[in-house]
């Protein structure tokens, strides 16, 4: 995958806070409210603009690039429009700020940030135009085709436009040029914390991306035709973490464990927060979808949490690309020693190390596929700024390293205490 880079100026508490890459996964560490949430959406929403049908539209109709007007002058074959990349990454820029204030119910959040599209793009994007016909004499029909870089479709002068005809073709322009190929995104999912409740209780949602949340568990709610359940190594996983398996029929969330069948509502909170997750693994091809997890390990006991990162590898290995928060230092060293055993798959005594470890091969982490960022306060004006951090030796733990040391400090001190007072007992 082409990397798009971020700048991020200003966004919520975060000032100055330095850019970021988008890559296969990345990871969003630190404290509560510093706004791992918002870098995190942030960077979903440049996959999922790809696949947003009214949001590039719209920036051709602000550039003043109304399809239905323009036809009419297009005679024989010629440039429809042209316009440079850079005014395209300043549009970017706003746009995305929106999205994350409406997927935060935040209309008023305030942000700045600069956008950097991969040099693979070209510069000006010019989309031609050619007057086709086709069909019998005297009954032919009237088309244009329109024409960018590799990439053409065919547009009757009857047909209802959903999207901009313009924004069509750019979309699918800009998969192939971040993915190699037109058709390598089709879906994105949002699974927000405290995801669970949504699926036995009846909720409005306020924020966009619960709605979105809700439109995802729509798609899942698909049936399943036979032989049609995909993904059978990253199922396999989810089986061992759940102690069993989750279906929907008949209008509800079914869990089986043990040959027992409850309704979801009365399974255990981290399974209800794992299903919709579950569910997406059996019904959509991994390599085409971008996920966005806010705490995976959510409700999960620290053995499970580790799970969860191996289900994390399992996914990007299956080739989803994935932006995950997490306060969860279980499920990182999981992720680090993912990334360790990474370096040891090519060894001859691979077989030996392998079964040592009991992690199989499958799930090694390629390193360079990981962006990992701390989210850390600054003391002078509580603002938040970003670091990237250094993956050679796995991810740094120093949110979680504080907390240790501060826990063990007053662990010392409260045992101090308690010799003093049994001494003048």
């Amino acid at each position: 995958m082409k990397s798009i880079s971020i700048n991020i100026k200003k966004l919520g508490k975060l000032r100055d806070a330095g850019s970021i890459k988008l890559n296969n996964l990345m990871i969003f560490s630190g404290e509560s409210g510093l706004g791992k949430s918002y870098v995190a959406i942030l960077c979903h929403y440049f996959f999922d603009i790809l696949l947003d049908r009214s949001r590039i539209s719209r920036f051709f109709e602000e550039q003043g690039f109304d399809y239905d007007q323009m036809r009419p002058t297009f005679r024989n074959e010629g440039i429809a429009l042209s316009f440079e990349k850079k005014v395209f990454e300043q549009w970017l820029a706003v746009d995305a700020v929106k999205y994350v204030g409406y997927m935060i119910n935040n209309e008023r959040l305030e942000g700045e940030i600069e956008v950097s599209l991969p040099d693979n793009i070209d510069s000006t994007i010019s989309i031609a135009y050619s007057e086709e016909m086709t069909g019998l004499v005297n009954n032919e029909d009237a088309s244009i085709r329109l024409t960018l870089a590799s990439l053409s479709t065919r547009m009757k002068d009857n047909a209802f436009h959903e999207e901009s005809p313009f924004a069509f073709l750019f979309r699918f322009y800009l998969i192939q040029s971040l993915f190699g190929q037109h058709t390598a995104l089709r879906e994105s999912f949002v699974f927000p914390p405290s995801r669970g409740p949504l699926l036995t209780e009846e909720v409005n949602p306020i924020t966009g991306i619960y709605t979105k949340f809700k439109d995802c568990l729509y798609r899942l709610k698909r049936p399943l035709r036979d032989g049609e359940e995909t993904n059978p190594e990253t199922l396999a996983l989810f089986e061992h973490i759940l102690n069993g398996k989750v279906s929907y029929r008949d209008n509800d969330y079914v869990y089986v464990t043990d040959d027992i069948e409850l309704p979801i509502s009365a399974a255990a909170a981290s399974i209800r927060e794992l299903a919709p997750i579950e569910q997406m693994v059996r019904k959509v091809d991994l390599s085409k979808i971008a996920i966005l997890i806010e705490e995976p390990e959510a409700h999960l006991h620290p053995l499970k949490q580790r799970m969860m990162a191996d289900i994390t590898s399992s996914l990007m290995r299956a080739g989803a690309i994935m932006q995950i928060t997490t306060h969860s230092d279980y499920y990182l060293r999981r992720i680090n020693e993912l990334m360790l055993f990474n370096k040891l798959v090519g060894k001859s005594n691979v077989k030996e190390i392998v079964a040592s470890l009991g992690i199989p091969s499958a799930l090694a982490i390629d390193p360079t596929k990981v962006s990992a960022y701390l989210l850390q306060r600054r003391k002078e004006d509580d603002s938040t700024e970003i670091i990237e951090q250094d993956l050679n030796n796995g991810i740094p733990f120093a949110s979680f390293h504080d907390a240790l040391k501060e826990s063990l400090s007053t662990l010392v001190k409260l045992n101090e205490f308690l010799d003093t007072s049994d001494e003048r007992d």
